[in-house]
C-alpha cells in the first residue's frame, strides 16, 4: 500500500467519523450536499498527512480526482446508514 492509499484510507474514517452521527441523528443533508462536505473533510485529512497540495487546484491524487473520492464515500455513507426520513421523502 503506497502513501496515497494509507492516506485515502484514514481520510475515508475521518470523514466516517464526522459524518455519520449526523446521517444517523436525522440531518437534512442531501447527498449531493454530503459529498461537499466529505470533500472538506477529505482535503483537510490528506493536507494534515502530506500530500502534494496546490494552492490553485488543492490536492493532487493519482488515478482518481477528490470530487470523484468524496461521492463514492457519501454514496457508502449513505448506503450503509440510510437517507435521513426528511431528505428520503
Amino acid at each position: 500500500m503506497n502513501k496515497q492509499q494509507k492516506a485515502l484510507l484514514s481520510a475515508r474514517d475521518d470523514a466516517s467519523y464526522i459524518l455519520e452521527p449526523l446521517i444517523v441523528n436525522g440531518s437534512s443533508t442531501g447527498p449531493m450536499r454530503l459529498a461537499k462536505c466529505v470533500e472538506r473533510i477529505l482535503r483537510a485529512s490528506l493536507t494534515d498527512q502530506g500530500l502534494p497540495v496546490s494552492p490553485r487546484t488543492g490536492v493532487k491524487l493519482r488515478g482518481t480526482t477528490l470530487e470523484a473520492e468524496a461521492q463514492r464515500i457519501a454514496a457508502k455513507l449513505i448506503e450503509r446508514r440510510g437517507l435521513p426520513a426528511a431528505v428520503a421523502a
